[in-house]
C-alpha cells in the first residue's frame, strides 16, 4: 500500500466514497488523495502510519442494493460484502474518524473540520451549498464520459436506477435469508455508529 499520498478516504462501496473524494478534492486540488480500496486492512494500515483520513458507512439496505445494481450480482454478495468489511474493522474503530452517508453528503464541512481536529491538519473545507454539490456531481459525472456514463454504475444519484431499486427492496421483503442478513448487516451498522469514536473526536 502506497503511504506517499496526503490523505485518504475509505470505506464499504456505495457509501459516497466519490462524492467524498471529489469534494475533498475541489477544496484541496494540491493534496494527493487515496481512497476506493474497499478493504478492511487499507483504514487500518493508513491509521497506523498515522495519515489523515476517514471511514464511510452508509445504512446497509441502501449500500448493499446500490453494490449489487453496480456489480449485477445477488443480493447476497452486496451484503456478504458489507458484513465482511465492517466485522473484520470492529476491533479498530479507535483508530480512525467514521462517518455516515448522510453526513458526508449534508455537511462536508463538518467532516473536514473534525478531521482536522483529530489529526492537527489544516485541510481546507469546501463551501458547504448546492453549488459546490452540483461542481462534485458534474465532475464526476464528467469522469464517467458524461452524457454517456451508464446511469445503473455511475455514483451519483439516478432516476434510472429507482425501478431496479424498488423491485430490490421488494425481494429483500419477501426473501426470508435476504432480511436475515440485513438485520445482521443493519446491526452492525448501529453497533458503529454507536460507538464511542463515532461521537468524539
Amino acid at each position: 500500500m502506497d503511504l506517499d499520498c496526503d490523505f485518504w478516504i475509505d470505506g464499504a462501496p456505495r457509501c459516497s466514497n466519490s462524492f467524498a473524494v471529489t469534494l475533498f478534492r475541489l477544496s484541496n486540488p494540491d493534496a494527493k488523495v487515496v481512497s476506493h480500496w474497499h478493504v478492511p486492512c487499507f483504514p487500518i494500515y493508513m491509521a497506523r502510519h498515522n495519515k489523515p483520513g476517514f471511514l464511510l458507512i452508509r445504512k446497509p439496505v441502501d449500500s448493499a442494493i446500490s453494490w449489487a445494481i453496480y456489480k449485477m450480482k445477488p443480493l447476497e454478495f452486496a451484503f456478504d460484502f458489507y458484513i465482511d468489511y465492517y466485522t473484520l474493522l470492529l476491533p479498530h474503530l479507535s483508530l480512525f474518524p467514521i462517518f455516515s452517508f448522510d453526513e458526508v453528503t449534508a455537511d462536508f464541512p463538518f467532516v473536514i473540520r473534525k478531521v482536522n481536529t483529530r489529526y492537527d491538519t489544516q485541510f481546507s473545507p469546501p463551501e458547504n451549498s448546492e453549488k459546490t454539490t452540483r461542481s462534485a456531481l458534474n465532475s464526476i459525472k464528467s469522469t464517467w464520459n458524461g452524457a454517456n456514463a451508464d446511469e445503473y454504475r455511475i455514483p451519483c444519484p439516478s432516476m434510472t436506477r429507482e425501478p431496479i431499486k424498488q423491485t430490490l427492496h421488494e425481494k429483500i421483503e419477501s426473501t426470508e435469508y435476504l432480511k436475515l442478513k440485513l438485520k445482521k448487516a443493519q446491526n452492525l451498522y448501529q453497533t458503529i455508529l454507536a460507538s464511542t469514536n463515532c461521537l468524539t473526536y
